[in-house]
C-alpha cells in the first residue's frame, strides 16, 4: 500500500512540474509575442470590422520626403522586426526604424502595407493599410500566413497572399489566396481566384488553381502574377477592372515588373533550387541573373539595371543582365520596397 503511495505521490509530483514547465513556456512566448510586435501595431492596435474598415491609430515618426527603401528590420534588438528606411543614396547608411512590426510590406505613393502576425495561444494574422505619416487607416484580417504583397504605382491598390494551407512554394505542398484591396476605404476589390483566365485564346480553369505573386503595371489596372495548376506556373496578365487574365508564359513564379514595364524578374525551380531569372515581354527571351544561390522570395526592382531581394537575413543586388556578381545592399533586413 505505501509502494502505492509513494507511485502516485510521483506521477502527481511531475504532473505538476510539467504544468508549470508548459505555463513558464506559455508565459515566455506571450512576452517574445509582445515584444517582437511592438506597440501600436498588429497586436489589436486597430479593432476591425467585417468590412475591413478600422478606427485609425497613428504610428511613430514618419517616412522620408527623400527617395528612400524601406524594408523589415533584422538587427537583432528592440527594433527587430519592424519596419525601417534608410536613404536610396545611402543603402548602407544609418537605419531609422519605426515602431509598425511587418513580416512583409510595400509602400509605394503615399500608400503602405504591413503584413503581420499577432503570436498568442492562436496565432492570427492582419494586414494594416498606412500612410506615408505612418498613421494605420484601415485593418484587414487575413485568411492564412502572410507571403507577398504589393501596392500599385499610383497607391491606388494591395494586393496580398497567403498561404491557407502548407508555408513553402515547394511544388504540391501549399494552397493559397491572393486577394487585391482599395487601400482608399480598405475595401475588397477582388480575389483572383474568381477571374476568368485564357490560354491560348480558350477559357483555362481548374480546381487546383493557385494564385501569387502580383505585380503591377504603372496604370495600376494592368498587373502579372503567378498562376500554378497541374504541377506546372504560368506567369498571367491580368485586367483588375475587367476581371480577366490571360497566360503569356510559362514556368514563372513571383514576377516583378521592371520600372519601364518592358520586363520580368522572377523565380524558377532548377535542380539546385530556385534562380532568379529576367524575361523579356515583348519577345519572350529569357535569361538568369548571375545569384547561384537558391532565392525564394518576390525581387524588387532598384532600378531598370539591378534587382533586389531577400538572402541570408541580408537584401542583395545583383544586375539584371546576367552580368556582375550579387552584393549586400543592406544587411539585416528583407521584404525592400524602393520609394522615389
Amino acid at each position: 500500500m505505501a509502494s502505492n503511495l509513494r507511485v502516485r505521490l510521483f506521477v502527481l509530483i511531475c504532473a505538476l512540474c510539467l504544468i508549470v514547465a508548459v505555463g513558464y513556456v506559455w508565459y515566455r512566448a506571450r512576452q517574445v509575442a509582445g515584444t517582437a510586435t511592438g506597440p501600436g501595431s498588429a497586436a489589436g492596435a486597430l479593432p476591425t470590422s467585417e468590412g475591413g474598415a478600422s478606427t485609425a491609430a497613428e504610428v511613430a515618426g514618419a517616412l522620408p520626403d527623400k527617395p528612400f527603401v524601406v524594408f523589415r528590420n533584422s538587427v537583432l534588438g528592440s527594433s527587430y522586426g519592424l519596419l525601417a528606411t534608410v536613404p536610396l543614396d545611402n543603402p548602407s547608411g544609418p537605419r531609422t526604424p519605426t515602431n509598425l512590426s511587418c513580416e512583409r510590406l510595400y509602400f509605394a505613393a503615399g500608400s503602405g502595407i504591413c503584413l503581420t502576425a499577432n503570436r498568442d495561444v492562436i496565432t492570427t494574422y492582419q494586414a494594416f493599410l498606412f500612410d506615408s505619416s505612418l498613421q494605420l487607416r484601415y485593418s484587414l484580417p487575413l485568411k492564412g500566413i502572410p507571403s507577398r504583397t504589393r501596392v500599385s504605382p499610383d497607391g491606388r491598390y494591395a494586393s496580398v497572399t497567403v498561404f491557407v494551407s502548407g508555408h513553402s512554394y515547394a511544388p504540391g505542398t501549399f494552397a493559397t489566396r491572393t486577394e487585391i484591396y482599395r487601400t482608399a476605404d480598405g475595401s475588397l476589390d477582388s480575389e483572383l481566384e474568381q477571374f476568368t483566365v485564357e490560354r491560348d485564346g480558350k477559357i483555362f480553369r481548374d480546381v487546383d488553381f493557385n494564385f501569387w505573386g502580383v505585380t503591377f503595371a504603372n496604370d495600376s489596372n494592368r498587373f502579372y502574377s503567378t498562376l500554378a495548376t497541374g504541377g506546372k506556373n504560368y506567369l498571367i496578365e491580368g485586367d483588375l477592372s475587367a476581371h480577366h487574365a490571360r497566360v503569356i508564359h510559362a514556368n514563372v513564379e513571383c514576377p516583378s515588373l521592371s520600372p519601364d514595364g518592358k520586363r520580368i524578374a522572377f523565380k524558377r525551380m532548377t535542380e539546385s533550387g530556385w534562380r532568379i531569372y529576367v524575361v523579356d515581354l515583348e519577345t519572350g527571351a529569357e535569361h538568369p541573373t548571375s545569384e547561384t544561390h537558391s532565392i525564394d522570395d518576390q525581387v524588387e526592382w532598384l532600378d531598370d539595371s539591378h534587382l533586389l531581394y531577400g538572402f541570408d537575413e541580408d537584401i542583395l543586388v545583383v544586375p539584371a543582365d546576367g552580368s556582375g556578381a550579387p552584393a549586400v545592399f543592406i544587411a539585416d533586413a528583407s521584404s525592400p520596397a524602393v520609394v522615389r
